[in-house]
């Protein structure tokens, strides 16, 4: 179950940020997803909340359709992702990313950008943030920060690496 809510309170500055809230629960736990898209911004940024209470597992090693992830379906075309070392085309299934993880068909592409969280994942057509990978178990608050960034082209062309950087370092007011 969960609900939906939307902020605009008319002035304005509001105007110029657009804020939709999902919350719910999955199991015991409850969650909250503020998306926020501001006037003129590369990205669309989302903040992920998880209250495990007391504790939960999720997932188990080596079985990726049992994870903890929040996907999103658009891992068409060329499949680009940020490890140590530099950014690498991958075929893999199963591919872990640091920093981002992008998707391209050559016109265009769609880049999810990590802030902190050392887990984006993708798997069977779908981009996704990793957040449990089964141990140990997880317990109080969580909060997770990502962007889904869509650009022209390649990761190259579309300045995927320096976006990703900008939105890990912006200054929080």
């Amino acid at each position: 179950a969960f609900q939906v809510a939307f902020t605009n309170h008319g002035n304005r500055l509001d105007a110029l940020l657009k804020r939709v809230a999902v919350t719910g629960t999955f199991g015991a736990c409850r969650y909250r997803l503020l998306l926020t898209l501001e006037h003129e911004a590369r990205w669309l940024e989302a903040e992920l909340e998880i209250d495990y209470g007391r504790g939960a597992i999720f997932g188990y090693k080596m079985r990726p359709e049992s994870l903890l992830r929040l996907a999103f379906p658009f891992a068409r075309g060329t499949r680009w992702i940020n490890l140590p070392f530099g950014v690498y085309q991958t075929t893999l299934e199963h591919a872990a990313a640091l920093d981002f993880c992008d998707a391209a068909d050559g016109g265009s592409g769609v880049a999810l950008i990590n802030d902190g969280m050392p887990g984006l994942h993708m798997h069977n057509g779908d981009v996704a943030v990793l957040i449990s990978d089964g141990f140990p178990p997880l317990r109080g608050v969580h909060r997770y920060r990502f962007g889904l960034y869509p650009h022209a082209g390649d990761w190259k062309r579309g300045d995927v690496l320096r976006s990703a950087m900008e939105f890990q370092d912006r200054l929080g007011v």
